[in-house]
């Protein structure tokens, strides 16, 4: 029916403007700042909720929508799927001043930097970080007996039975309470190659040194272009 003024405001199809919103993340590696934000982009799409002279409703707009969402969404899906799956095992604390000033809160420190460097490798795009908890009673068993980061392969006997690619072992010196170091090494699981080493000098022995001390070996590994190693 041609549409009129009379009856436009009840009879004729309005058209539908509709607003997609798309979340995209940056090349991570071609970053160099941390932490990596995400952009993001508006795109805004305009289409008639109503096909002319049909006379009935045809979804078109959702289609297009879920279509744009899942070119949007296809190579991070796909760039993920390519990363090799790392088990990120527990720090170690080498305590150099044990007899002098013995650790107490550096302990403590040991879990959360593990899990601010899991979160950093994950969200830069520079490992698949995978999951740990399937084999929390081996990786318990295993570090009550003997350090993982010396114990004559069995940090790759973990990483096999995790299913993971890479494993990293990670440990903090303490030579003072001024002078500390953060180190990590991740080895392939198949052969046992270190395929990544990494350590880091820290001064003070605060929350906060720690803390950055993980920021500048993440920031290093995007800036080098490190991924996936």
């Amino acid at each position: 029916m041609q549409c009129t003024r009379a009856f436009r405001r009840h009879r004729c199809p309005r058209r539908a403007s509709v607003a997609v919103e798309i979340q995209s993340e940056q090349n991570p590696i071609a970053a160099s700042r941390l932490p990596i934000e995400g952009e993001q982009e508006n795109v805004d799409l305009t289409w008639g909720a109503s096909r002319p002279g049909s006379g009935h409703d045809v979804p078109l707009g959702r289609l297009l929508r879920s279509l744009m969402l899942a070119l949007a969404l296809a190579p991070l899906v796909a760039g993920a799927a390519e990363l090799p799956g790392l088990a990120v095992l527990p720090f170690e604390l080498i305590d150099e001043q044990h007899e002098l000033a013995p650790a107490h809160e550096e302990y403590a420190r040991l879990p959360v930097i593990a899990q601010q460097l899991s979160d950093g490798l994950r969200s830069n795009g520079l490992y698949r970080v995978l999951d740990t908890t399937p084999v929390r009673p081996m990786i318990d068993d295993l570090a009550a007996r003997q350090n993982l980061r010396d114990c004559n392969g069995c940090e790759l006997e973990i990483g096999k039975a995790l299913g993971a690619d890479r494993v990293l072992v990670g440990w903090v010196q303490k030579v003072s309470n001024l002078i500390l170091n953060i180190n990590i090494r991740i080895e392939d699981v198949s052969s046992g190659a270190t395929v990544l080493q990494k350590s880091v000098d820290i001064r003070g022995n605060t929350d906060d040194s720690w803390r950055r001390g993980v920021d500048a070996l993440v920031r290093d590994m995007v800036e080098k272009g490190q991924r996936g190693r």
